[in-house]
């Protein structure tokens, strides 16, 4: 009976422990935390690592923060009047941003379209090193400059510092320079590369 007991309560325990807060849509901290968001300054030379197979031009990022919080950063991606705030805590770094031009289906009852499709490479439980990777996905319309943003969440998840799948689906120069930023050596499609 007492392991029926200790059984239970360790049950109890675990299931009322507070899940872990991954990035997501910046208003979902502005709720949790009832505090508001700041715009900051445009990013032009700081990580994220930015990588655009595309053409266009007038995309642009900047760093966000949440007036008086210091725990919670993130970014906002803007193109043209579309544009998405990313947040996240403090233990997860924004690490690189993969720009592509993609077929999307928002819904089974919309016919595909072409987007602007981010893959947003983070690294989780930061400490030393960071011990997981995790992908999230956006879109955009690419015919509606005044369009709304579609956030896909979280896609990959890997346990290690940098995520396999992102960085085999970058070029050979992407993932470099990727990795140069991150002052990392490089695994690529099953090769090591020393980066300098």
């Amino acid at each position: 009976m007492k392991y029926l007991i200790s059984i239970l309560l360790i049950f109890m325990f675990v299931s009322n422990s507070s899940a872990e807060q991954l990035p997501d849509e910046c208003k979902v901290f502005e709720d949790k935390l009832n505090a508001k968001l700041e715009i900051r300054k445009e990013i032009t030379n700081w990580l994220p690592h930015v990588m655009n197979r595309t053409n266009i031009k007038n995309i642009k990022f900047h760093t966000l923060r949440f007036k008086d919080q210091i725990d919670y950063y993130g970014i906002k991606i803007s193109y043209g009047e579309t544009s998405f705030n990313f947040c996240h805590p403090h233990f997860i770094s924004t690490d690189g941003v993969l720009i592509e031009k993609k077929i999307m289906v928002n819904n089974g009852f919309t016919s595909p379209k072409e987007k602007l499709v981010f893959s947003i490479l983070t690294s989780y439980n930061c400490g030393n090193p960071c011990s997981n990777s995790l992908v999230y996905t956006l879109s955009m319309p690419l015919d509606d400059l005044n369009g709304v943003a579609d956030y896909r969440g979280l896609t990959i998840r890997e346990h290690r510092t940098i995520s396999t799948w992102y960085v085999d689906h970058l070029t050979f120069n992407e993932a470099y320079g990727l990795h140069k930023k991150l002052e990392l050596d490089l695994y690529w499609k099953g090769n090591w590369y020393k980066v300098e």
